[in-house]
């Protein structure tokens, strides 16, 4: 795509400031693999079932995440965020105290994975966010520089192609 536009650039690294490739696109490149393995290993210990009840948090997560890092959200969407939660909530009660049943040691080891997966899936999509929509996150402060929000083809090309 960005070979035809005369823009080829944009799928190297050198396309945006180093700073920001390190702060952004390092750290989603690293939570994709990690995140895959912590959830392959809490599935050993906790099962698919727990390890999904868990992966339907990622929403809420999420939500959580990029409101600490700084974005708004509309009251609207936080009432979406309870529902999913209180949904989350009710589906694990049964799974976790079936999973009791395992045994309480194997059962911690495999929620600690289990989460550490979802935090790396969570910090992978406010990254993702914060480079499209830089605003959301900071309002512009007179005194700050600006910075550019990036489309998604570029992050998507600085990301996912090998930049």
């Amino acid at each position: 795509y960005f070979t035809l536009k005369g823009e080829s650039i944009k799928t190297l690294p050198c396309s945006i400031p180093w700073r920001k490739y390190l702060r952004t696109v390092v750290p989603i490149a690293l939570s994709q693999p990690v995140s895959v393995v912590f959830n392959n290993t809490a599935m050993g210990f906790v099962g698919a079932a727990i390890c999904a009840i868990i992966g339907t948090l990622s929403p809420v997560a999420t939500a959580v995440l990029s409101r600490a890092c700084g974005r708004r959200m509309q009251l609207l969407s936080w009432l979406g965020v309870s529902i999913a939660f209180m949904g989350a909530l009710v589906i694990s009660w049964g799974e976790v105290t079936q999973a009791k049943a395992h045994g309480a040691g194997k059962t911690v080891k495999g929620l600690l994975f289990a989460f550490t997966s979802l935090s790396g899936r969570c910090i992978k999509i406010v990254l993702l966010d914060y480079m499209m929509a830089p605003l959301a996150y900071e309002p512009p402060d007179k005194g700050r520089e600006v910075q550019e929000p990036m489309s998604v083809l570029h992050v998507y090309a600085l990301t996912y192609s090998g930049g």
